[in-house]
């Protein structure tokens, strides 16, 4: 739980909307987003352009 909390604050740090991020980085994992590339998930390398029409 207590990881939730820094995550949230690290995509804030970074100007990122937090729920945006999570979304991003959810969507991506269940799409199996390969492992060896955990680190482009971080909120720092958030892509802003990504859209919530991806989830379709």
């Amino acid at each position: 739980m207590g990881h939730d909390r820094h995550a949230f604050a690290d995509a804030k740090m970074n100007n990122v909307d937090p729920l945006a991020w999570l979304t991003q980085t959810l969507v991506r994992m269940a799409n199996g987003w390969p492992a060896q590339d955990i680190d482009t998930l971080m909120p720092w390398n958030f892509e802003s352009s990504w859209s919530a029409n991806r989830l379709r």
